[in-house]
């Protein structure tokens, strides 16, 4: 629209300086993660957002740790919006094999506890990470701020996530993360890191951590508390 209100003049030459604002017009079916996910698995992909599942507030966010594990293998999951997670306490999400775009958003707030994976006890914003359908799952592009992952007797406890293990076979099923940025916070567990507790067959790139505490009783790191594959173009200032 123009200053005034009026449609853009779409077309025409522009010959002086123009001021155009835009306007947002929700798409149908996209009121909820919630009712996006039913839709996407009867056949209908009416609620997705440019083709990825949609979190825009909390109670978005709280149906996808519900129901994290019915997202199919691959399918993208996108932050709409900053998401204030406030006092809120959440289980690590677990048996998620989509993937995860933070649109550059923040989520903050927040503490997330520990589960049982594999014989393993994992915390963070996701337990596990892994490789499905021959690749590996991708994270990235998310602001992390003030978010606790309380977990000091967790095997694997990470702000981001407790345990990244993709496959050896080959580079596209390592799991990927990316450009995810920890201010704040803290994690504990028995291995733990500001972006992982563990990490093996996994690339982590462009991340970094700062001003967060990281307490771990056996492998700690600013990063990563076990790293057997490939952390670059990172960097961690934490206590």
């Amino acid at each position: 629209k123009t200053a005034d209100g009026a449609e853009a003049p779409l077309g025409q030459p522009v010959t002086a300086d123009l001021t155009l604002s835009g306007t947002y017009t929700s798409q149908p079916g996209t009121t909820s993660f919630d009712n996006a996910l039913t839709k996407l698995l009867n056949g209908d992909a009416s609620g997705l957002v440019e083709g990825a599942l949609p979190i825009s507030n909390t109670a978005d966010f709280a149906a996808f740790v519900a129901r994290a594990e019915e997202v199919p293998a691959g399918q993208l999951v996108r932050l709409q919006n900053n998401i204030d997670l406030g006092e809120n306490s959440y289980s690590a999400i677990s048996d998620f094999k989509g993937d995860f775009d933070g649109d550059n958003h923040i989520i903050s707030g927040g503490t997330f506890t520990a589960v049982t994976v594999d014989d393993a006890t994992c915390a963070g914003m996701f337990a596990k990470l892994g490789a499905y359908n021959g690749r590996g799952q991708r994270v990235g592009n998310l602001k992390l701020s003030g978010v606790t992952v309380n977990a000091s007797g967790a095997d694997y406890a990470g702000i981001l996530v407790g345990n990244a293990s993709g496959t050896e076979t080959s580079s596209d099923k390592f799991v990927q993360i990316q450009n995810v940025q920890v201010t704040g916070g803290s994690v504990s567990g028995r291995s733990a890191g500001g972006i992982a507790g563990f990490i093996h067959w996994t690339t982590v790139q462009y991340c970094t951590v700062d001003g967060t505490e990281v307490s771990a009783t056996v492998n700690g790191g600013g990063i990563a508390g076990i790293s057997y594959r490939n952390i670059v173009n990172c960097g961690a200032t934490v206590t």
